[in-house]
């Protein structure tokens, strides 16, 4: 019979596991963006070929990459699914959450299955499944890297701990999925090599790492024949790789490796201290087993993917979040190898109960503040997008200025303004959706003092001394942000305006006058009102010898985003 202290401390680790799962979940499902933001519109732009030209020509274009790796499973994922999910990105992020579990339980199991307590085990998948993950678990189109990560170390351990042929197989295959999700299983497809080499001859070893490099060179002529796109691609890379010093590398190499679970001076003291370890314990490993083994070879997936990171992405001046998930296995194999060495020795047992609790409240707690803080970030910026996508829809033109302050990643072609038209027809139910956006379309039919609307093709004429408007209510409790998008004519004195009534009977009136000379343009004009106010947004003809002529009458009303602490 177990006794009382062992299952109090079981009981502990399943509850604290169990509520980080939760709040992560219910973190991400509340404060992922549904609508494309940053690198999402990469997605759209691929889904724009694919169902204008078919699945070939997209391939041409695009090769389904991100920037320098093979983006290839998650990209159909998104071509497969997003009919279903009505262009959502949340779905995605939930996978990327879900993957975070299945990875946090794979180190748990990993943790006990060597030898460490139900507390380093915990720690182990907390190192994982915490507030640090927060790029990757608001970000749709993150779930690649976390993909990439799952089966590269799932391949690494199935081929150490399943030592027959089909294993093999069944390693390399995660390690081509690993491979095709993100640049990254490259890595890990390598060290499944590694581990099982001591099991091959001479004649053996030759044929399956001429076989990797086969492998590994297709994929690097892949994408440079998706890359032709870009002009001089492989010399810019090596150019920019030569310019980098190593020094500045190592720098970003030992940050990024502590940054899964601390930023900015802890980034680096965690950073040594794990290098370190890695570096001390895969030798002593090594050289008692004379093989390399699951979780050695996992510590070196994790480093030498980080190293990757740092060699392209130097000099680094914040650690991104999304590189906390490669730096995680590394980690947890430090805790695993530090927890085995604390047990073999004397130690206290509630000693190492209390650092361990202290150190996983101060982790959490940590994370949390710097994953919450993004999340309040974050929310302006995707309404700003989805705000502007309404009146994309309404019929204003999106400017440059607009695509860098909104967050539509700069980095894509030149038509992200025929990809974002594309989307809101697409899918414009998204545009306006989650209670944040509405949009009010269609001529208006209210008129007041002498003004007169009459048919005119395919819009209507006002005329007379007057003015025609559409009433809104704003509804949104932090307030609204009313927009007023039009394409009108003028021929005569004319003015395009919005009317705010406060409840108190105040009225403020903003307006510009429309350009005299007959000719329609697409004119905007916005105000900011509080809750309760009634905005009536209209077109104004000056006189009986004036004529405006209303095409189309598009209200935006997005609600004013609270403020950031």
């Amino acid at each position: 019979m177990q006794n009382k202290p062992l299952i109090c401390e079981r009981a502990l680790v399943i509850a604290a596991a169990c509520a980080m799962t939760v709040a992560i979940g219910l973190y991400a499902f509340r404060a992922a963006p549904t609508i494309p933001v940053f690198d999402g519109w990469l997605w759209i732009s691929q889904l724009r070929a694919f169902d204008v030209a078919g699945f070939l020509p997209a391939v041409w274009e695009f090769g389904f990459r991100a920037q320098e790796h093979i983006y290839l499973i998650p990209s159909l994922a998104f071509l497969a699914t997003a009919s279903i999910f009505d262009g959502s990105y949340r779905p995605f992020a939930l996978t990327s959450f879900a993957l975070l579990v299945v990875l946090g339980l794979l180190f748990y199991r990993l943790a006990r299955s060597l030898g460490t307590g139900p507390l380093a085990a915990l720690l182990a998948f907390l190192v994982v499944v915490s507030f640090r993950q927060y790029h990757n678990v608001l970000f749709g189109f993150q779930f690649g890297l976390v993909l990439s990560l799952v089966a590269g170390v799932i391949a690494i351990d199935v081929a150490d701990r399943y030592r027959s042929p089909r294993g093999l197989a069944g390693a390399i295959a995660l390690g081509v999925l690993a491979s095709f999700s993100s640049g990254a299983g490259i890595f890990a497809l390598g060290l499944v090599l590694a581990v099982r080499a001591t099991e091959w001859r001479r004649r053996s070893a030759l044929v399956v790492a001429a076989t990797y490099a086969i492998f590994v060179g297709l994929l690097g002529l892949a994408l440079y024949l998706d890359a032709t796109q870009r002009p001089h691609f492989l010399g810019r890379i090596f150019a920019e790789l030569r310019a980098r010093p190593v020094a500045q590398v190592i720098v970003d190499w030992v940050d990024i490796v502590g940054g899964g679970v601390a930023v900015g001076g802890a980034a680096t003291l965690v950073g040594l201290v794990v290098l370190c370890s890695v570096a001390w314990n895969v030798a002593v490993d090594v050289r008692q087993h004379r093989r390399l083994r699951a979780l050695p070879a996992i510590a070196l997936f994790s480093l030498v993917s980080t190293l990757a990171i740092a060699c392209i992405r130097s000099p680094i001046y914040d650690l991104a979040s999304r590189w906390a998930v490669f730096a995680a296995p590394a980690i947890v194999a430090v805790i695993i190898w530090s927890s085995r060495a604390l047990s073999s020795r004397s130690l206290q047992r509630g000693l190492i109960v209390s650092l361990t609790g202290a150190f996983a409240v101060w982790l959490a707690a940590n994370q949390y503040v710097e994953a919450v803080g993004y999340a309040k970030q974050l929310d302006p910026w995707a309404l700003r997008v989805r705000t502007d996508l309404a009146s994309l829809r309404a019929g204003e033109p999106i400017t440059n200025e607009q695509l860098r302050q909104d967050r539509i990643n700069p980095t894509l072609p030149n038509a992200i303004g025929t990809i974002a038209r594309y989307y809101v027809e697409r899918f414009p139910d998204r545009v306006t959706s989650d209670d944040q956006v509405a949009l009010v379309q269609g001529l208006p039919q209210s008129v007041a003092w002498q003004a007169r609307l009459t048919p005119d093709g395919d819009g209507l004429a006002l005329t007379g001394h007057g003015y025609a408007y559409k009433h809104v209510e704003c509804t949104f409790p932090s307030g609204c942000h009313v927009q007023l998008v039009a394409e009108l004519s003028a021929s005569g004195a004319g003015t395009l305006g919005i009317i705010v009534r406060e409840p108190g009977g105040n009225e403020r009136n903003v307006n510009l006058p429309l350009p005299d000379d007959g000719a329609l343009h697409v004119q905007t004009i916005a105000v900011d009102v509080a809750n309760g106010d009634g905005v009536d947004p209209y077109a104004f003809s000056t006189s009986q010898s004036d004529r405006v002529r209303i095409r189309s009458f598009g209200i935006v009303v997005s609600r004013i985003a609270q403020k950031s602490p």
